[in-house]
């Protein structure tokens, strides 16, 4: 019988779960015209705002429109506090990585690493000069309260002007949602100010939140270098270390003109691990200001030789490419 016809969007499988809220929706709203014993036409015809409609917005509606507009707000505030989380997580990661590269210095040194700095936790900042507006003026803010009084005030004065000669005109008195779109969107309006305020003031506590964790990574960062830096005369090892470091820096020729040779004490490795120079099995050792690579001409008969440089004349990258090697190398 429906051959050659095309199916009503209403019988396509997709849209059935629209349709069934459409439905329950219809429902409700038959039950209320029959509780009040209202004509369906007066769905159309009755103005917004005029009995038998309310003055205003319907609470329940209005905690709808709040609980949306606050739905928004926390979804853009998360994406904006990750963005923030990022700079947070990029340091800690940094500060982990020097770690691990220092511990093997730590343990030869017989130190112990300096302690973590706790995280604070988001909660333990408060919300300066801010107190929630449904706390001021409940249940939904000073704001909403104001243009809900607008929109009562509105509707009863556009009655009165109504209600003398019987008479309606203007858009009001037309069976539209004139007036009623703007009775909404002055209620959003007034939930956007309250929650853009809120916003503003969470994303200035997670940015002191963060700024927190930043300066306690770069000061742990720092305790971890000049607790090795400062080494030499409470641990024997160090000070055997920075000797010999001393001593192969000086067989080294100068890394410029000016360049001058610091004393041992101020030469305490932070690094030692293997190279290769020029496809030749060498050493570097790092300080905190220079770094020297040792490495023999001719392996176990040669002579080694010693370059220095300075840190700030160092540049290092990764190790990407097949002749490079990988995992954690890195190339001078």
């Amino acid at each position: 019988r429906f051959e050659g016809v095309e199916r009503p969007p209403c019988l396509e499988e997709e849209n059935a779960p629209f349709c069934a809220k459409a439905w329950w929706f219809l429902l409700r709203c038959v039950e209320e015209l029959e509780d009040r014993e209202l004509s369906y036409s007066s769905l159309a015809d009755c103005p917004f705002g005029r009995f038998p409609a309310l003055c205003t917005l319907d609470s329940h509606y209005t905690s709808q429109l709040g609980a949306i507009g606050r739905s928004a707000m926390l979804s853009s505030l998360v994406a904006s506090a990750t963005e923030l989380e990022r700079f947070a997580r990029d340091a800690e990661l940094s500060r982990a990585s020097l770690l691990r590269t220092t511990v093997p210095a730590i343990a030869a040194y017989d130190l112990a690493p300096p302690p973590t700095p706790r995280a604070r936790p988001l909660g333990e900042f408060p919300l300066a000069g801010f107190t929630p507006p449904e706390e001021v003026c409940p249940p939904w803010g000073d704001r909403v309260a104001h243009a809900l009084n607008v929109v009562s005030t509105a509707s009863e004065e556009r009655r009165r002007s109504l209600s003398g000669d019987g008479d309606e005109e203007g858009d009001d008195a037309l069976p539209s949602f004139a007036a009623s779109e703007r009775a909404v969107q002055s209620v959003v309006d007034a939930f956007g100010h309250q929650l853009d305020t809120e916003k503003v003031k969470r994303m200035d506590r997670k940015n002191l939140q963060i700024l927190d964790r930043l300066a306690k990574v770069q000061k742990h960062k720092r305790a971890i270098v000049r607790d090795l830096r400062d080494c030499y005369d409470s641990s024997p090892a160090a000070a055997h270390a920075a000797d010999e470091f001393h001593e192969h820096a000086a067989l080294a020729p100068p890394p410029s003109p000016r360049a001058t040779s610091p004393h041992p004490r101020d030469r305490v490795p932070l690094l030692s691990c293997p190279a290769t120079v020029y496809g030749l099995h060498g050493r570097v050792r790092v300080t905190h200001r220079e770094l020297l690579l040792s490495c023999r001409r001719i392996p176990l008969v040669g002579t080694t030789e010693h370059r220095r440089y300075d840190l700030d004349a160092v540049a290092l990258r990764p190790a990407g490419s097949a002749g490079e090697g990988g995992g954690g190398d890195v190339v001078l």
